[in-house]
């Protein structure tokens, strides 16, 4: 028995987000880290935190 139609277009759009995760995907070894990098361990690249914060919650982490 062949699926409707309607789940042919949900299996493509599947198949297309699985892909495009699995292009798009980054190794552990090519993310930087940034403890390493010298910029601590909070990493606030959409700039939400004040610099303060990242010192702060940075300070609190080296604690452990």
């Amino acid at each position: 028995m062949t699926p409707p139609r309607s789940h042919h277009g949900f299996l493509l759009a599947s198949l297309l987000i699985a892909g495009v995760s699995l292009v798009s995907a980054q190794r552990p070894q090519d993310v930087i880290n940034p403890q390493q990098a010298g910029l601590g361990w909070v990493s606030d690249q959409a700039g939400v935190l004040s610099p303060n914060d990242e010192a702060r919650l940075n300070a609190l982490i080296d604690q452990f």
